[in-house]
């Protein structure tokens, strides 16, 4: 089954098997930009997938490398769209509107799914229409992995998505509640699946952890997620205009309200360690005016005692350099957990 390039999609006539099905069509979207190493791969395993019916939507958004060719040797196997250059976002509503399918998986050109993903997170999907399901993951980075599995407040999951950024491929949507909220926002160059996310949440639908390790992100250098810095300045945006739209209708809550100050102190100090000392000392502000005390939650409590002394500026610069010099000695100054959060802010 396939779309031309620019052609008319298939009649409903030509989706029959799946109308009759009792099982639900999910669409698979991979839209793909110069990932001539691994958007193979990746479609590979989404037609890998135990559960059925599938079809997987590749949108090739203007590659310049051999990401066209490679995607062509799969024939009818995927459905093609070409285009010109337009960014992810346009990309995956591109795809989007091109769909059939009553569950929508988008899958980044570079990810790959395990062959159980849809299934799982299928069979713990509830019957109500507002809810959707997400997972746990495996990131791989420069050869170093770790499993990532974000933290779950059943019945909240504006607070969810608050406190941990879910992966685009993690969650596994309605297209309903996709195309109600207007897909991705355009535009977006980094921060896109957590303003995506939040926004759902903020407007009502439910999301329901699956804790099952189900995907593998693969960052690559120079990717869009690389510049830890750069994400950091976009998603404070993010943040502050879904803090103020949850307050100004009412429905900011005091673990919510706490979760936005941690969360945009942390990100202050992501900045601080980019070099970006006007902007980090602006949005710790905000953290703070926030909560009076939510932004300390970015720090350990050896850290907070260090800040009512040299303050934001201060202990940052004054962290960083100690533990500069714990590499620079060879021996360790800091606890593993704090040496760990202090690292965070460097990377």
């Amino acid at each position: 089954m396939r779309f031309d390039r620019v052609g008319r999609p298939p009649l409903k006539s030509e989706h029959s098997e799946y109308m009759q099905s009792a099982k639900p069509l999910v669409s698979v979207i991979i839209p793909c930009f110069n990932a001539e190493e691994c958007v193979a791969e990746a479609i590979a395993s989404a037609l890998g997938q135990s559960y059925r019916p599938v079809e997987v939507i590749v949108v090739d958004d203007g590659s310049t490398d051999a990401s066209l060719a490679k995607i062509q040797t799969f024939g009818q196997d995927v459905i093609l769209y070409s285009g010109p250059n337009e960014g992810g976002c346009a990309a995956r509503n591109r795809g989007l509107a091109l769909s059939h399918g009553e569950l929508i998986q988008f899958l980044d050109a570079d990810d790959l799914l395990y062959p159980e993903k849809l299934e799982r997170q299928i069979s713990a999907m509830g019957a109500e229409a507002d809810e959707v399901t997400y997972c746990d993951w495996r990131e791989e980075t420069k050869g170093k992995q770790r499993v990532l599995s974000p933290q779950y407040f059943p019945g909240d999951s504006v607070l969810t998505n608050v406190v941990g950024t879910l992966q685009t491929s993690s969650v596994l949507h309605r297209s309903t509640l996709l195309k109600a909220v207007g897909g991705f926002r355009v535009g977006l160059r980094c921060a896109q699946e957590r303003e995506l996310h939040l926004r759902m949440a903020c407007h009502s639908v439910k999301f329901r952890h699956v804790p099952e390790e189900l995907y593998v992100v693969r960052r690559r250098e120079g990717s869009v997620g690389w510049d830890r810095g750069k994400v950091a300045a976009v998603s404070c945006g993010i943040d502050f205009e879904w803090f103020n739209y949850l307050e100004s209708n009412g429905q900011l809550t005091e673990p919510r309200r706490r979760a936005f100050a941690a969360v945009l102190a942390r990100k202050a100090r992501w900045l601080m360690a980019d070099g970006k000392a006007p902007l980090a000392r602006g949005w710790f502000a905000k953290a703070q005016a926030i909560h009076p005390t939510g932004w300390r939650d970015a720090y350990g409590r050896r850290e907070a005692l260090l800040f009512r002394i040299a303050g934001f500026r201060g202990t940052e610069a004054l962290l960083q350099a100690a533990l500069g010099l714990e590499e620079r000695l060879g021996r360790r100054l800091f606890s593993r957990k704090a040496a760990a959060r202090i690292d965070a802010a460097r990377r």
